[in-house]
């Protein structure tokens, strides 16, 4: 937290993720850029690559339909 009281500049974080997370899979076929693109594997995938550029995510859900999704927590 900083003097201001703020944990992260939601900004900086949006600019991020939208660049060097959603970006890279963005009008990709999965299957090309992840060996096994299930819905747990996209949200691990998720949130390596998000910590690799210094963000760290407690959870990630990845929707595969409206009823189904994959929660990855860490």
């Amino acid at each position: 937290m900083n003097d201001n009281g703020i944990v992260v500049d939601f900004d900086q974080l949006e600019s991020v993720l939208q660049t060097a997370v959603f970006e890279p899979l963005d009008h990709t076929l999965l299957n090309d850029t992840l060996p096994n693109p299930t819905a747990e594997l996209i949200g691990i995938h998720l949130m390596d690559e998000a910590e690799r550029h210094g963000v760290v995510l407690k959870s990630v859900q990845v929707w595969e339909t409206p009823n189904a999704s994959a929660l990855v927590t860490r």
